[in-house]
């Protein structure tokens, strides 16, 4: 048992790793609607091509967002046992296996421009606006998959800090030079998108150089950088999570497919659905990534009676955090719809079950980014995610839609119910000890 100074260190340690990277989330949130919104005053063709190239960019940063995970995971573990020479191994696998993926994405766009995009994209004038700010967006790649494997390095030797003031200065300066290249100035013609391409480019170099200097700061670094040798924990892990990401996509393209054919003002709901969920999913994605490298670095060490009152101290501390959290987001959506006439006349019962999903999907995000994985049971999680895509979501909003009973009502509905159906599974796996299993043994 910990008792109660223990537990106050527990949450001390566990918001030197939160609070900074919940700071930096929600600076990249900031930054991603600030190309959106620059290169709607600009032009508005700009605007939807920015927004079609950043929904392609954000399917790879996912994948490459899975490498650091396992990173994290792994390396905490072996961090926390004092096997320092594997995770630096688990390190440089992410990071070199983000980089050849990341590249070969910048040589297929590199050579196959034409064909992909000229597929995708109808309209000639659109088409030419994404070519522009994909041949930024792409190549910008390269340096993200180094960044995010940097990154899970540095919050594993707790300088959490580092990383969010870093982030923060290439933020900044992205945001400078979106405002300096988008725009006319006396003397300057604005470049429109391919401004802002080139400072998202600029940005993401300047933040790589930046990591990479503080990391060779860093003892140990530079003798263990290019001393590369293949984890095969990692790799297993690395499929599974990556097979639940891609589980994850396809639950989304499912909504966004049923969402296409309802009214605009429901299309508007599910608009300002995801605007709240992308603020309050930086924030307890935040937490759970904290969480587990905490407990990771506790199992590596095996602390297992830590790990287990670590996990419910955090579960509970998430719960109130995500109440807090979701009464803000409905009181902000309430606002918002009242000068709205066609969202609000949808009425308020409709916006508390959207923030009903909101906290039931942050505290089963926790169950799985933030235990689940630090425990390395992605098999489980997978068999779970998998089972209520295939088992429930397809089979009912498939009868749904093909019967035309599809309302923004139901389809949220439908959410509520698969999120608390995979409450219930996690939170039953997180009270046995079998989530353990795999990383003890």
């Amino acid at each position: 048992m910990i008792l109660k100074h223990k537990r106050s260190r527990v949450l001390q340690s566990f918001n030197g790793i939160f609070v900074p990277m919940a700071l930096q989330m929600l600076m990249y949130n900031v930054l991603s609607a600030s190309d959106l919104i620059m290169l709607t005053y600009f032009e508005s063709d700009s605007a939807a091509a920015s927004g079609y190239v950043s929904r392609f960019i954000f399917v790879a940063i996912v994948f490459l967002s899975a490498l650091s995970t396992v990173s994290s995971m792994l390396g905490a573990q072996y961090f926390g046992s004092g096997k320092r020479k594997k995770m630096f191994a688990v390190h440089n696998t992410s990071l070199y296996i983000g980089l050849v993926i990341s590249a070969l994405a910048f040589l297929i766009n590199l050579f196959f421009s034409d064909q992909i995009w000229g597929t995708l994209v109808q309209d000639n004038d659109l088409l030419v606006h994404v070519q522009i700010y994909a041949s930024y967006m792409v190549p910008s790649l390269i340096a993200s998959a180094a960044i995010l494997a940097f990154e899970s390095s540095l919050r594993i030797d707790e300088q959490a800090r580092a990383v969010s003031i870093i982030g923060g200065i290439s933020v900044v300066l992205n945001l400078v030079l979106n405002y300096l290249l988008i725009y006319d100035r006396p003397g300057f013609e604005g470049m429109g998108i391919e401004g802002a391409g080139i400072a998202t480019l600029i940005a993401r170099i300047s933040h790589f150089v930046l990591l990479l200097g503080y990391l060779f700061i860093k003892s140990g670094f530079r003798e263990s950088v290019f001393d590369f040798y293949y984890d095969h924990h990692y790799g297993k892990n690395f499929v599974l999570t990556s097979a639940n990401e891609l589980i994850w996509l396809l639950t989304m393209l499912v909504y966004l497919v049923c969402i296409g054919v309802l009214p605009a003002a429901s299309v508007l709901v599910f608009n300002y659905f995801n605007l709240f969920d992308s603020l309050v999913m930086s924030l307890y994605l935040s937490a759970s990534i904290a969480s587990s490298i905490y407990l990771g670095g506790k199992i590596g060490s095996s602390q297992v009676n830590i790990v287990r009152v670590a996990a419910r101290l955090f579960e509970a501390w998430l719960f109130r955090a995500s109440l807090i959290f979701c009464m803000l987001a409905l009181a902000g959506y309430l606002s918002l719809a009242h000068f709205l006439p066609d969202v609000y006349q949808l009425g308020s019962l409709l916006a508390l079950v959207c923030i009903l999903v909101l906290l039931l999907r942050s505290m089963v995000t926790f169950y799985i980014v933030g235990v689940l994985r630090a425990g390395l049971d992605s098999g489980y999680v997978f068999k779970v995610e998998f089972g209520v895509l295939v088992c429930f979501i397809l089979p009912v909003l498939g009868y749904i839609y093909f019967f035309d009973m599809l309302t923004i009502a139901v389809m949220f509905a439908v959410m509520l119910i698969e999120e608390l159906l995979k409450l219930l599974i996690f939170k039953i796996r997180l009270r046995s000890a079998d989530w353990l299993k795999s990383a003890l043994a």
